[in-house]
């Protein structure tokens, strides 16, 4: 429900910091999620959570699309996105030893970590590609 306007937002200013903030709240929401007591308070973490997540592929798509050739980037996409299953992976390990909970708050470390990685190292790519006017 916020992917086209976050995306239409991406194409308009910062993408880098749309990513930060995602991420950022991404992580947040999911450590709320393991913190959650009752069904509302897991409901409205998991919102945020889907905001955090529409937040994060469009305008990191965009950014790569902008820093690799086009030669290159299907590769690139496809191991940005293999970083998704790593993660899956690993969060699926961690659940079953240790628990859903327990799995939702180790998330939260390596999303607060790329998040700052992506804010103070990554620079903002001018656009190699001409934006389409569909309107």
């Amino acid at each position: 429900m916020v992917g086209l306007p976050i995306a239409r937002c991406a194409d308009r200013s910062n993408r880098r910091n749309i990513v930060t903030y995602s991420v950022g709240l991404w992580s947040m929401m999911t450590a709320a999620r393991g913190l959650a007591q009752n069904y509302w308070q897991l409901m409205l973490a998991r919102i945020g959570v889907g905001v955090g997540e529409a937040g994060r592929s469009p305008p990191s798509h965009s950014m790569i699309s902008d820093i690799f050739p086009m030669k290159e980037l299907a590769t690139a996409i496809a191991t940005y996105n293999s970083g998704m299953l790593v993660g899956f992976l690993m969060g699926g390990w961690i659940q079953e030893y240790f628990g859903w909970r327990i799995a939702l708050m180790a998330v939260v470390i390596p999303g607060i970590f790329f998040a700052s990685v992506i804010k103070f190292t990554l620079k903002e790519p001018q656009p190699q590609r001409q934006l389409v006017n569909l309107a």
